[in-house]
């Protein structure tokens, strides 16, 4: 078929496994990581809640991944798009269905990073 009369498709974070890498900390490489759900961040926006797979950047592979934007549907993307997240601990909220990150703001942010649902995107964006 030809490319322009290809539906453009969206893939959802909840699909599969995507990757992270750092924009702001020199970690090296990628890692991959996959959806737990979502959680209601401040009352303006979803976060998403992900489990890294194969890397301990940090003390838990437990994070929750805050979109930069308030956009609906942030974490749904075209398979070759990078998205940009802000990372923060997860591993105490447990069952929790709303989360407060202002009253430590900045303090509290892990990293910034982007995540990809795409392999060769994260390959590409650190030169691997």
């Amino acid at each position: 078929m030809f490319d322009f009369l290809k539906k453009s498709e969206l893939t959802s974070i909840e699909q599969g496994t995507w990757y992270y890498f750092t924009v702001d900390v020199s970690f090296t490489g990628f890692a991959s990581f996959n959806f737990v759900r979502y959680i209601d961040v401040n009352g303006d926006r979803m976060a998403a809640i992900v489990r890294f797979l194969d890397k301990d950047y940090f003390p838990t592979r437990n994070l929750l991944l805050l979109p930069y934007t308030k956009k609906k549907d942030y974490f749904k993307t075209k398979s070759d798009e990078i998205l940009l997240v802000w990372t923060f601990d997860a591993s105490k909220i447990e069952d929790a269905t709303t989360i407060d990150l202002q009253s430590a703001w900045p303090k509290n942010i892990l990293d910034k990073a982007a995540i990809t649902p795409s392999i060769q995107e994260a390959k590409k964006a650190t030169k691997q």
